[in-house]
């Protein structure tokens, strides 16, 4: 079955606060994150409403940086990522920079 159709606005937005899903990748897991639901909700509104939305913000505001996310959608330019993490807390490699990371120092 098709989604419900979205209310008539000039701007949509959502929020989950739930975190942690960002450490997901194409064919891997990372930091207990298995896939990022993030990413699916974003992919399935613009497959399902291309005429309505066009620009997606990721806002990431947790101690790491949103790795899986940023590669994700690396190179798509309807998704765009900002991340700040803390500059010391890095535990895995830094595959790629997303749209905007900031790094903030420890005890900030």
């Amino acid at each position: 079955p098709s989604p419900p159709p979205p209310p008539p606005s000039a701007q949509l937005w959502s929020a989950h606060l739930a975190g942690g899903t960002h450490h997901a990748f194409h064919s891997r897991g990372e930091g207990f994150c298995i896939f990022s639901d993030i990413a699916v909700a974003a992919n399935v509104l613009l497959l399902h409403y291309p005429d309505l939305i066009r620009k997606i913000l990721i806002l990431d505001l947790d101690v790491h940086q949103g790795n899986g996310n940023a590669v994700l959608f690396e190179g798509r330019d309807e998704v765009f990522t900002f991340s700040m993490q803390c500059r010391e807390n890095y535990f895995s490699k830094r595959e790629v920079v997303g749209d905007l990371d900031i790094d903030l120092p420890a005890g900030c």
